[in-house]
């Protein structure tokens, strides 16, 4: 008897981050949210981002927060 392996999908954090930056959230509810999520996850995003999100996600992240995720960018 064959038993079937279920292969467990990897998570989109993609869009559920791209998601929190086009909400209508206040900067602290969005800033609270993206902690969750690891740096390069969130670095892996920026290029999918339009010039205007980028400059919201900037404006919502502390500096360290930012410092983090560049040092994944190249």
């Amino acid at each position: 008897m064959f038993r079937k392996t279920e292969i467990a999908q990897k998570p989109d954090y993609e869009n559920e981050i791209i998601a929190i930056i086009r909400s209508n959230a206040s900067p602290k509810s969005m800033r609270e949210k993206l902690e969750d999520y690891h740096e390069n996850d969130i670095a892996e995003i920026l290029s999918k981002l339009t010039l205007q999100e980028q400059k919201k996600l900037y404006r919502i992240l502390t500096v360290s927060m930012l410092s983090c995720i560049f040092e994944y960018t190249n």
